[in-house]
């Protein structure tokens, strides 16, 4: 027994490694199928044929697409991700700064919605059928409705541009004001979050309150 959950354990990183080729692979033929040539871009409106050339040696361009994936799978392993031809720093760079405020969003948005979810799914469970329930159902069915992009458009138009409680965009340089930042990009995605959590703690929380143990519970008294 200890032996196959051993050969589990060394086993499955191993099974990554496909996976990982597999969107490496993906990743490298869907950005060169993306039309314009990256040189061009590079050089914008003024490029020669001259430079373009040299571009295209400089980055491998010339090279033939299998050698090219060969050089992109090498520098991926190196850590070397390139430069952003729009903000013209290493793309590494660009992720790290990145992660912070991803981060804090995710775990912004997590927290809030299972502060909705949890009291909303309780109350649901324990009014079940009556008026509540319904209303707490009718608003997980419009959070699962409405797409969180138009979702988020729609919070941005009446609470940043109408009432001007929170900015648009950005994040701040202390923590109030990245807090403040963050209200209103959490707040949206807690809310498409908590539609799907609330439905299914209801069901699991009315499934528990049939069962053996909470009508043994409720049989000696407690509530």
């Amino acid at each position: 027994m200890n032996l196959h959950r051993y050969r589990f354990i060394l086993t499955r990183p191993l099974q990554l490694l496909p996976v990982l080729f597999g969107i490496s692979l993906v990743t490298f033929v869907l950005v060169r199928l993306i039309p314009g040539d990256p040189a061009r871009v590079l050089l914008g409106a003024k490029s020669t044929p001259d430079a373009i050339a040299r571009i295209r040696a400089q980055f491998g361009l010339d090279e033939p697409i299998w050698l090219q994936y060969v050089y992109f799978l090498k520098n991926l392993g190196l850590g070397d991700m390139g430069k952003s031809i729009l903000y013209k720093i290493p793309v590494l760079q660009l992720v790290g700064e990145r992660v912070g405020p991803t981060l804090a969003l995710i775990l912004g948005s997590v927290l809030l919605s299972l502060l909705l979810a949890i009291p909303l799914a309780s109350l649901a469970a324990t009014q079940r059928g009556r008026f509540t329930d319904h209303a707490i159902r009718l608003f997980s069915t419009a959070g699962l409705g409405f797409p969180p992009f138009w979702l988020a458009i729609m919070l941005i138009i009446v609470f940043s541009v109408k009432l001007d409680l929170f900015p648009v965009a950005g994040w701040g340089d202390t923590l109030i004001d990245q807090l403040h930042h963050l209200m209103l990009p959490c707040f949206t995605v807690a809310l498409a979050l908590s539609a799907v959590i609330t439905r299914n703690l209801r069901a699991s929380m009315i499934a528990e309150l049939a069962s053996d143990h909470a009508t043994a519970a409720r049989a000696r008294g407690l509530s």
